[in-house]
């Protein structure tokens, strides 16, 4: 965020701000990577005009935040993933709007923003013989992004995104 002074009297402490000169990106240390388990709810719905509107409208009016979502319709089904920090409230909301939400365990992983630096995770999951159920971007930051990724077998990707 670039910072502009609101009122009017200036500052001798603050340097005005320069444009052209790159920040200084926080990078994650080369061998450690953060690995975090989360819930993940997949919700399948019928591939509408207005379905995803109809899951976000049902956890926001209970004021549940999403935190991560990835949405997909394959011919006449989607597939809605969601993260968020309160699991058991999304449950319950989504169950009264009339959704059957399955929940299961996904790892939430940070890496550097940079080319290859996902390939590296999924060479490591590969080797580990781990099979990628679904990936997708949770958050990018200041030079770091965050995957959820559900995989058939959770313990061996925690091994193996932690090496």
């Amino acid at each position: 965020m670039i910072g502009f002074r609101c009122s009017s009297r200036k500052s001798r402490s603050a340097p005005p701000p320069r444009f052209g000169k790159r920040k200084a990106i926080k990078r994650l240390p080369r061998k450690l990577v953060q690995v975090i388990t989360m819930k993940q709810l997949t919700i399948l719905v019928e591939n509408r005009i207005g379905a995803l509107a109809d899951v976000c409208d049902a956890l926001g009016k209970n004021g549940i935040n999403i935190e991560g979502l990835s949405a997909q319709g394959q011919g006449n089904e989607g597939v809605i993933r969601i993260v968020t920090e309160d699991e058991k409230s999304a449950v319950s909301s989504l169950k009264k709007a009339g959704f059957s939400p399955l929940v299961a365990d996904v790892l939430t992983f940070k890496v550097n923003d940079s080319p290859g630096e996902l390939a590296k995770m999924t060479r490591r999951l590969s080797k580990a013989g781990v099979n990628i159920e679904c990936i997708y971007l949770l958050h990018k930051e200041k030079g770091i992004g965050e995957f959820a990724v559900k995989a058939d077998n959770l313990l061996e990707a925690q091994k193996a995104l932690r090496l």
